[in-house]
């Protein structure tokens, strides 16, 4: 029954059985005892040892082994969830990238290493385990030193976190990123310290690479943390606001704003969350930097933010725009300047027409009169007229660059030193005029008339703006100019240059008269005193000579204007040109005469008849042509007008050229154009009289054509 009731399932239970079995026995013994015969006394004192035995049993049972099992049985569970956990444990060190380890500080013995060793370090655990100093072997000798002093102080402290080198077996270097952790017992004694190290190789990669592109930018990036406080600047930005990184350094963004935009900033700041994309900030509105110095400069700023495992960080991208903005009101200016030079040079062009047909006709009234008649002097007066009016539209062309230059290799000073003279009456005796010239040739390419008529109009300009006199002080010497310069001034020729400086002790001038300086008919003068276009003719000398012109001024300063114009080589002696003496006037060739403008047309046609010469006439290319078909044979000299309706003066002369229909071209014209110059300067090869010529002028540049070699006088 027994057997069938109680299912042993452990050695407890069988004692426990077996105790009461003794217990019920003993019960029996004492019972039946009394009724046996006497015993002896070593036999009695056996039973009575037994039955002590067999009471003491359960007692035994009950109140030490049960408790026992009791214990055990509490234990039991804890200790499979320790070998749970053990297990656990394992499998996690086993499959993730990072090395754990452990070690025991007081032993300075390797206990555990994780699988992910062998991977990083290329060394086998049990390496590790037989020889633990492998691992300080293993660093790279120049971090060395700074890991073994950090692991011997801070391990045991709970701050080790080291980055350092590891050199692999097969030579090839591995960044690792080491933590510890101490472990204490009970009494408080570190007895274990705990790591993990992983491989960081290719961060560091990339932050060098991000360091490499972030140093490089041309442009400040500022990186603030969500307060606005800055954690991070590149070189660019130490250069633009004149702080260092380490005065940047937990500054809040709005140290580089000017005051007026601090106080709204911050909620602008507020309202850009990590989610908001990459953006230009400020819209269409003009954006202001402060400098360290209290310097504001105009800048375009891009914001982006940056997400990061310690929170969201925003970058700024900042770019310094103030050489954009000065290059962008040059080119506003620029375009003025050219749409009024267009228009200058269109009236100048016809008024050199008009002005050729008045002097002409005059100059041929004046020849008709007898030198006793009353009307030589009205004649006489139409002839000053006209030439001050030629001056005039010289102005006018000069400013609008469509004059034509005939430059030459020269020496600048020598230029200053030919002016000094005329420059002294010019401008008064209460005025000191000195010059400071190179020691040295200053060699430029330029027309020499036009350099002597800007340094006559500066001198002008500097004797009105010193009534009382001061110092006027001309200035030459050759310099190198740094990249930003020239990249300033794109249509300055890169290389050394030759600066031509004219200096006053005047009233100067404020920027509202700076920003408006070259414009043609702008002045301050009094009315009957200036024309306006002194300045703007000097800007347009120098600009069709491929130079610049800056000037500094402020009230009461004085004024600088500085020229630079590209310095050339020295003529040689073979390439000095030799002069001729005058030509013979009138002939007997056949010339072709193409001119749009009747009056010209006319007057040209009378003089070079008047002077022998035989003349075809026509108002246009295809007259001009058809011309040339009646007649059926060459002719001796083509003289075009260069700006015509339809075909120009240049393809009408290419044209004859190709039908071997003359050898030679003279062109005139009140106007430049681009199909015969660049720049202002003649295409070599090519002849041209500038309008409005003179009759004797005409017809020694005629002889001139006609007498020298062709080359010279190509289509």
């Amino acid at each position: 029954m027994l057997t069938k009731k109680f299912r042993f399932g452990s050695a407890w239970k069988l004692m426990a059985v077996l105790s009461l079995v003794f217990f019920f026995a003993e019960t029996m013994v004492m019972f039946l005892l009394p009724l046996l015969p006497v015993l002896p006394n070593w036999l009695e004192n056996m039973a009575d040892a037994t039955l002590m035995v067999l009471l003491s049993a359960p007692a035994v049972y009950f109140l030490i082994v049960r408790s026992m099992k009791q214990r055990i049985d509490e234990l039991e569970p804890m200790s499979e969830k320790l070998t749970e956990s053990d297990r656990l444990f394992r499998e996690m060190a086993e499959t993730v990238e990072e090395v754990f380890w452990i070690t025991d500080p007081e032993k300075n013995t390797m206990l555990y290493i994780s699988p992910a060793y062998q991977k990083i370090w290329g060394r086998t655990c049990e390496s590790l385990f037989a020889a633990p100093r492998n691992w300080l072997e293993a660093i790279h000798p120049e971090d060395r030193q700074k890991v073994l002093q950090a692991a011997l102080t801070k391990q045991s402290r709970g701050d080790y976190a080291e980055e350092y080198r590891i050199i692999r077996p097969d030579q090839s270097v591995r960044w690792i990123r080491d933590r510890a952790f101490p472990v204490k017992d009970s009494s408080g004694k570190v007895s274990r310290i705990v790591g993990v190290a992983e491989d960081i190789t290719e961060r560091i990669a990339a932050e060098k690479k991000f360091r490499t592109l972030l140093e490089s930018s041309p442009d400040a990036v500022v990186v603030v943390d969500a307060e606005g406080r800055i954690v991070l600047v590149n070189t660019q930005t130490e250069r633009l606001f004149g702080y260092t990184r380490e005065e940047l350094h937990g500054k809040i963004l709005e140290t580089l704003m000017p005051e007026r935009f601090r106080a709204g900033h911050p909620g602008l700041r507020a309202g850009y969350d990590a989610q908001s994309p990459a953006r230009p900030m400020g819209g269409n509105l003009e954006l202001y930097a402060l400098r360290k110095d209290g310097r504001e400069l105009p800048v375009d700023v891009l914001l982006s933010p940056i997400s990061t495992p310690e929170g969201p960080l925003f970058m700024s991208v900042i770019r310094d725009i103030s050489e954009r903005q000065a290059l962008e009101a040059q080119l506003r200016q620029a375009q003025k300047m050219e749409s009024v030079g267009r228009l200058a040079g269109g009236v100048a062009h016809d008024f050199n027409n008009l002005l050729t047909a008045i002097n002409g006709y005059a100059s041929l009234l004046m020849d008709a009169l007898p030198k006793d008649d009353s009307k030589r002097q009205d004649v006489k007066e139409i002839l000053v007229m006209g030439k001050r009016a030629a001056a005039l539209t010289q102005q006018l062309l000069a400013f609008s660059r469509r004059q034509m230059l005939a430059t030459k290799r020269v020496d600048l000073n020598e230029i200053v030193g030919g002016t000094v003279r005329m420059l002294k009456r010019l401008i008064g005796e209460n005025i000191k005029l000195e010059t400071r010239l190179a020691a040295h040739p200053c060699m430029v390419k330029v027309d020499a008339g036009q350099i002597e008529q800007v340094l006559i109009n500066l001198a002008v300009n500097a004797r009105d703006a010193m009534p009382d006199g001061g110092t006027l002080v001309i200035a030459t010497k050759t310099v190198a100019m740094p990249d930003e310069f020239f990249r300033n001034r794109p249509s300055l020729k890169r290389g050394p240059l030759v600066e031509l400086c004219v200096s006053d002790t005047g009233e100067g001038m404020n920027e509202a008269v700076l920003s408006r300086l070259f414009e043609p008919y702008f002045t301050t003068k009094e009315m009957g005193k200036g024309t306006g276009l002194g300045l703007s003719t000097v800007h347009g000398i120098i600009k069709q000579s491929m130079g610049e012109i800056e000037v500094e001024s402020a009230p009461n300063k004085g004024t600088t204007f500085c020229i630079y114009l590209p310095e050339t080589e020295a003529v040689t002696e073979g390439q000095a040109s030799k002069k001729t003496g005058p030509a013979a006037i009138g002939g007997d060739e056949v010339v072709l005469l193409v001119e749009d403008e009747e009056s010209v047309r006319r007057l040209v046609e009378r003089v070079l008849k008047g002077s022998g010469y035989t003349v075809l006439a026509a108002a246009n290319g295809r007259e001009a042509l058809k011309a040339l078909e009646v007649r059926a044979k060459p002719v001796d000299l083509v003289i075009t007008d260069v700006v015509m309706p339809g075909m120009n003066g240049r393809e009408l002369a290419q044209e004859i050229a190709s039908r071997n229909m003359s050898p030679r071209t003279l062109y005139i014209s009140g106007y430049t154009d681009e199909a015969i110059v660049q720049h202002g300067v003649l295409e070599p090869g090519l002849a041209f009289l500038y309008k409005p010529f003179t009759t004797d002028a005409l017809l020694r540049k005629m002889r001139e054509v006609l007498d020298g070699p062709r080359d010279q006088a190509k289509a």
